[in-house]
């Protein structure tokens, strides 16, 4: 199926699932095709291109929190060139149409950013910190993206909490001292 089809089935889908009219029988019906979707081993890939072609907000949402999903539970699993692929089509993303985008959107994609963060900061996404700080040192709207992400990683990789996530306590106080680490940095930024 082509992108373009995909796409359209998804958003009359998620029109139909958000529509008054709509039974609980149909939703439930929905939320099986959804998912079965969700569960297939290249998901992610399809996510990716319905991030860049849609405007449908419903449509965003399940394909961010899809990817969420993706993220959470087979990160490990993907090989570095999906990670990237994934990463740096995201960052794009981000990048040219924080501007546009509802907030909402915006907070989900910056979101996953952190969630990659969690698992590849810093070795294999060693530039997630200094991004941050020279979004924060820019003027206007991407200064605003650059808080929109340090809030998220301060309150993501901050605190070594348990998030829900598997993660090892190691992991999480290594972060922590990666974020304290480079807090001056980052609170000079703020600052200028």
């Amino acid at each position: 199926m082509e992108v373009q089809e995909a796409l359209a089935s998804l958003d009359m889908l998620m029109s139909e699932f958000f529509a008054s009219a709509t039974s609980n029988y149909r939703k439930r019906e929905i939320e099986n095709m959804l998912e079965n979707f969700s569960n297939r081993q290249d998901s992610w890939k399809h996510c990716l291109l319905f991030l860049q072609k849609s405007q449908n907000q419903y449509v965003l949402m399940f394909t961010l929190t899809t990817l969420e999903n993706i993220i959470n539970r087979q990160w490990i699993s993907l090989s570095d060139n999906e990670k990237s692929e994934i990463r740096l089509t995201l960052w794009n993303e981000l990048m040219a149409r924080h501007e546009v985008m509802l907030y909402f959107i915006r907070n989900k994609v910056a979101a996953l950013m952190v969630s990659i963060a969690r698992y590849d900061w810093p070795h294999l996404y060693s530039d997630f910190f200094s991004n941050i700080v020279e979004l924060i040192k820019c003027e206007g709207r991407r200064c605003l993206l650059g808080l929109v992400l340090a809030q998220a990683a301060s309150e993501e990789l901050g605190a070594a909490r348990d998030t829900g996530v598997l993660l090892p306590s190691a992991r999480r106080n290594q972060l922590e001292r990666l974020m304290l680490k480079g807090m001056p940095q980052m609170l000079s930024a703020l600052s200028g």
